[in-house]
């Protein structure tokens, strides 16, 4: 009888510590990520401030195109990779919120 608690005993301790192995896993991986996701949206943010200022007198369209080049050269120099689906959602983002601080 001893011999069987103390086997079920160890087997719910080794269920518990992957559980929290697992868990603290998760955690670190989603710090990581939510962490690069940051570094990316400072970086847009950025680029979107720089190129408002140094290309004044260009259109929507050709302070998109120099957005882009900016953005993606800063993102590929620290490794952070990133989708266009992604890029065009932060620069849009970026913008929004950068027109919005411009009208108060």
């Amino acid at each position: 009888m001893d011999t069987l608690i103390k086997d079920i005993f160890e087997n719910l301790l080794l269920i518990v510590t992957v559980l929290v192995a697992t868990g603290a896993s998760y955690i670190i991986k989603r710090n990581i990520d939510l962490s690069k996701f940051r570094d990316k949206k400072e970086l847009v943010e950025i680029g979107v401030r720089f190129v408002e200022q140094a290309f004044k007198d260009y259109g929507g369209e050709q302070k998109y195109e120099e957005a882009i080049k900016w953005i993606t050269t800063e993102l590929n120099k620290k490794g952070l990779k990133y989708t266009d689906v992604e890029l065009k959602g932060l620069i849009e983002k970026s913008v929004l919120e950068f027109k919005n601080a411009l009208s108060k």
